[in-house]
């Protein structure tokens, strides 16, 4: 039982985590997404401390409570053929936006690219949007479901230019035992992995 509380504190601490980070002024990190009602990066600053997370969203539901979930819970589509905002299989609370959408938004608060994660790819990381969006999965095999690699992003500082450039670095399926990780049993369902529709390798930055 003490396990139990010790184990709730630790989850109470992320209501108290900022829900995004900048770079160098030029790269967004965050969970999820933009969804359709970040329009700003002032729309993720402010956003007072516990972070209250509603469950459901319905006419009671602030700007605030629908910039949340999205910052949370939105994807990208499909691939960069899939343009504006669609619903999104996760259900009603959030959406998936198209690269148009990224495109728009990195433009209009100088931004060059924006890293997120919240979905398996099968390489561990895949750009989006003409390669102003990436997405990170650290997990290999995730839940012990998916013959995945994983990835983790270094971000380098030119010393020449001053460009903060990223490189993806792969974590291959197989080189960590998974075996004792996600029980379906005790815990939900997996997500699905992303979906990609796009030709060629979505690993691959944009030449």
């Amino acid at each position: 039982h003490d396990g139990q509380d010790v184990w709730e504190r630790v989850n109470d601490v992320f209501e108290f985590l900022p829900i995004a980070a900048l770079v160098e002024s030029t790269i967004l990190c965050i969970h999820g997404g933009i969804g359709d009602s970040i329009s700003t990066l002032d729309d993720l600053r402010g956003i007072p401390k516990p972070i209250q997370i509603i469950g459901e969203i319905d006419d009671r539901s602030t700007r605030r409570d629908r910039v949340i979930l999205d910052a949370l819970w939105s994807d990208p589509t499909d691939n960069d053929q899939v343009l504006g905002v669609h619903a999104s299989p996760r259900g009603k609370n959030t959406c998936r936006f198209g690269p148009d959408r990224v495109q728009d938004f990195n433009r209009r608060n100088g931004l060059k690219l924006i890293i997120r994660a919240h979905e398996c790819v099968q390489h561990g990381y895949e750009y989006f949007a003409g390669g102003q969006l990436l997405t990170v999965f650290s997990a290999t095999n995730y839940c012990n479901q998916y013959n995945n690699d994983g990835a983790m992003v270094v971000l380098v500082k030119d010393d020449r230019t001053g460009e903060v450039v990223e490189h993806a670095q792969v974590i291959h399926s197989g080189m960590i035992d998974t075996s004792h990780g996600w029980n379906e049993q005790q815990f939900r369902a997996p997500s699905p992995m992303r979906r990609t529709g796009a030709a060629g390798d979505p690993s691959l930055p944009p030449e």
